[in-house]
């Protein structure tokens, strides 16, 4: 596989566009891809906080890219775009499972988010933390459909 000479301190990167296991999980503060809890409704307790999770973090992601690229270039264009489509649908899919979560027990307390935090990066560290936060929403999407595929299995919840 073809490598490049990152920053002095990274080493080695694939050029294919995803971080190694390395890269990733030495990312402070991004939520990570595992769905959490021994019930449908702790799992879907944690779908809905880490989509909110993910939502901000992809919303930091959209500005360091405005300030990192060409904000008038097409591609630019269409990749901010994409970033806003996919903060939008996680904040629907969070809203979506807080109100399936309140059909099935009304009892059940609203799922509460801390925002992450914003902290100071260089460039570099911005395009790895993008890169980061990308990799893992992909596969906290995939995860989220397994589950949701266990789910239509099990007609009942409990718990």
């Amino acid at each position: 596989m073809e490598t490049a000479q990152a920053a002095p301190h990274s080493g080695n990167i694939k050029t294919n566009g995803f971080l190694t296991d390395q890269q990733a999980h030495s990312m402070d503060g991004v939520p990570s891809v595992t769905i959490a809890g021994s019930t449908p409704k702790e799992k879907l307790q944690n779908i809905s906080n880490k989509a909110m999770l993910f939502h901000w973090h992809i919303n930091t992601v959209t500005k360091y890219m405005t300030d990192l690229l060409e904000v008038s270039d097409n591609e630019t264009q269409i990749l901010l775009g994409l970033l806003s489509d996919s903060r939008n649908h996680l904040k629907k899919l969070s809203g979506l499972v807080e109100a399936l979560l309140q059909i099935l027990d009304p009892n059940t307390p609203s799922t509460t988010s801390t925002k992450p935090q914003d902290v100071p990066r260089d460039d570099y560290e911005k395009k790895m933390y993008g890169w980061t936060v990308l990799d893992r929403h992909k596969d906290f999407v995939a995860m989220v459909l397994q589950e949701v595929a266990g789910f239509k299995d099990n007609t009942v919840f409990e718990g």
